[in-house]
């Protein structure tokens, strides 16, 4: 109002605060350097009262602490903060003796609390009358309108003893009659002396005598007579506050823009801004405002600012942590089943939704790009999205069923990739290896739904023979011959090249065929040609030998009683072994030392011979 000059509004005018109001009345700074808390006190009871003054106007409810006296007369008197609002001091006149008590003062809270009090004479009339600090707030001064004196208080003792023996009277009169003393802009005290003008207390930080009391150091002609009172001043009003800097303790690294500002006393004061660390100020001396660009490291950066006013230079320092953004939760992209849950995570300051709303989760409930932006302790706003996708059904296919080759092997996957898979095994991999032919199944979750397929493997049997009248081990004596391979195959491969159903035989040694059907399918087969010791006919009918396949031995058994002779030949009709027997025997040769594979073994008693083939398998 009035130009910024203020002005008393008319229906705030004639508010009653207090009913029980004493003569003390002082004010001091809110903690916060901004508001302004006013204190008084009871003249009825023990109740000190503490009234906020902010933006708002006054609080017309105190906050009230019991630390007084209760006794009639109690009103009389001034009361005054120290100039850092951390104490409080109140002349008494109740409860003789008079006295004047010292409280501390919590200047956060408007709290009083540890009163010390301190006592005048049980046999002068010594009365209180007005209290001031010295500019550190080290010593306290108290003038008396009864008992002739301004005394000093040495306020570096801090028990209510020590504070009590270091009254020292600093005024040079045999008597006086003293006012109101009141601390001016120059650091000197000032009061009136009650002869003819203002006494001057010129050093009040200094200990007894030393503060330099000079009397009438102003002249006032009588017809100016001040009178007792001086203005009752605003508590610290003429000692400058250190400036506070506002702006965020925590900025993010990469360039991110943040503004710092403080509040000045006067527009004739101004500013320096300095600064260290990762980051880039950029500020103009002398004016209220600087802006930190965050650097590309974590790191600290310093911000200060030096103010030069009216009443002193002051300071504030700021220390500011650039830091790494915090990673945030949202998966990339998600399907929805009937709604989904989407969260960045629990741990930041702030949310902000696509549609405005600021819980720390959205509950999606339809197909779409959904984001959010969010506040770390970093200080880094983090932005991120995901994509919802209406997740269709999706039923699981393994395919038609199918015909597989002789001993092939099947690798079953899905068509597309699920959550969960469950073979017929139990087993939970993404495919499953089929070695056998039968029936196999699977069952997979897809994030919303199970489903299940089974699939059937049956086996081809294309068999591939070959032989010549029945025989796959051949005597030359048959060559040449056609030999042909079954039908049913789509391709035929000989070892000796021939793509050709059949081939002709026309010397000794081992011809093999391979068969290739429509499926893919791979037969194979092999005979011998060899060359026989004797084309005599035989029968086996008076020898039996066994095992067939054999591993270390072969039992030969003759029935007939005559001897015979056994021999065991090679493929390629190499002789290998003879044994002589003496008839009706059992015979054990052992073939521990030959090779794994294909041999001949003859039995001849002279009028029967017995020729078979043995496999070695070892």
């Amino acid at each position: 109002l009035n130009g910024g000059l203020g002005a008393v509004l008319p229906e705030s005018k004639n508010t009653l605060l207090l009913s029980d109001a004493s003569e003390k009345l002082s004010g001091t700074w809110h903690a916060n350097g901004r508001d302004i808390w006013i204190g008084s006190c009871s003249a009825v009871n023990d109740k000190f009262y503490a009234f906020l003054l902010d933006n708002a106007g006054v609080h017309h409810q105190p906050v009230i602490s019991h630390i007084g006296v209760t006794a009639p007369g109690f009103g009389n008197g001034g009361m005054r903060f120290s100039h850092d609002g951390n104490l409080a001091a109140a002349c008494i006149l109740a409860g003789w003796p008079w006295r004047l008590i010292l409280s501390d003062f919590n200047n956060s809270t408007g709290q009083y609390s540890y009163p010390r009090n301190l006592y005048f004479s049980l046999t002068e009339n010594i009365q209180p009358y007005m209290v001031e600090f010295s500019p550190d707030n080290s010593k306290l001064y108290l003038s008396t309108w009864q008992g002739g004196d301004l005394f000093q208080y040495d306020l570096t003792g801090t028990t209510e003893t020590s504070i009590q023996a270091s009254r020292t009277a600093v005024d040079p009169y045999e008597f006086g009659f003293f006012g109101h003393p009141l601390l001016g802009g120059d650091g000197k005290i000032y009061v009136f002396g009650g002869q003819g003008g203002l006494d001057i207390i010129n050093n009040p930080n200094s200990t007894g005598i030393n503060c330099n009391y000079v009397s009438n150091a102003i002249p006032i002609a009588w017809e100016n007579y001040p009178g007792p009172g001086l203005p009752n001043m605003l508590q610290g009003y003429l000692t400058a506050h250190d400036p506070v800097i506002a702006g965020p303790f925590n900025i993010c690294k990469g360039g991110s823009v943040n503004a710092y500002g403080i509040l000045l006393e006067s527009s004739q004061d101004s500013t320096i801004w300095t600064h260290s660390g990762p980051g880039t100020l950029i500020a103009e001396n002398g004016i209220t405002t600087a802006t930190l660009i965050s650097g590309d490291n974590e790191g600290t950066d310093i911000l200060m600012v030096t103010v030069y006013g009216r009443c002193g230079i002051t300071y504030d320092t700021i220390v500011i942590h650039t830091n790494a953004p915090e990673t945030t939760l949202m998966p990339y992209g998600t399907h929805l089943c009937d709604s989904l849950i989407l969260t960045p995570g629990n741990d930041f300051l702030s949310y902000q939704w696509h549609d405005g709303s600021n819980a720390n989760s959205f509950t999606a409930n339809a197909a779409g790009t959904y984001w959010v932006r969010v506040k770390g302790h970093s200080g880094c706003i983090i932005s991120d999205a995901t994509d919802v996708i209406v997740f269709p059904p999706n039923q699981v296919n393994l395919g038609a069923d199918r015909n597989i080759c002789n001993w092939q092997t099947v690798v079953l996957t899905t068509d597309i990739d699920y959550v969960d898979y469950e073979w017929q095994d139990d087993s939970h991999n993404s495919s499953f290896t089929a070695y056998l032919p039968g029936i196999y199944w699977v069952t997979v979750f897809d994030g919303c739904t199970y489903s299940s397929d089974t699939i059937t493997l049956s086996e081809t049997t294309h068999n591939l023979s070959i032989s010549y009248n029945g025989e796959d081990t051949v005597c030359k004596i048959a060559l040449p011959f056609l030999l042909t391979a079954p039908a049913g195959f789509d391709n035929y491969l000989w070892s000796t090249g021939a793509t050709t159903q059949s081939i002709n035989v026309t010397a000794i040694g081992t011809y093999g065929a391979t068969g290739t059907d429509a499926q893919g399918c791979v037969s194979r087969d092999t005979i011998w040609v060899i060359d026989c010791l004797s084309l005599s006919d035989f029968t086996d009918a008076d020898f039996t030998f066994f095992p067939n396949p054999a591993d270390d031995y072969i039992q030969v058994s003759g029935r007939s009683g005559n001897p015979f002779i056994i021999r065991l030949y090679s493929v390629s009709g190499q002789l290998l072994m003879e044994r002589k027997t003496f008839g009706d025997e059992n015979v054990i040769i052992s073939i521990a030392d030959f090779a794994c594979g294909l041999y001949f073994v003859e039995v001849n008693s002279g009028n029967k011979l017995m020729r078979e083939k043995i496999v070695i398998t070892h």
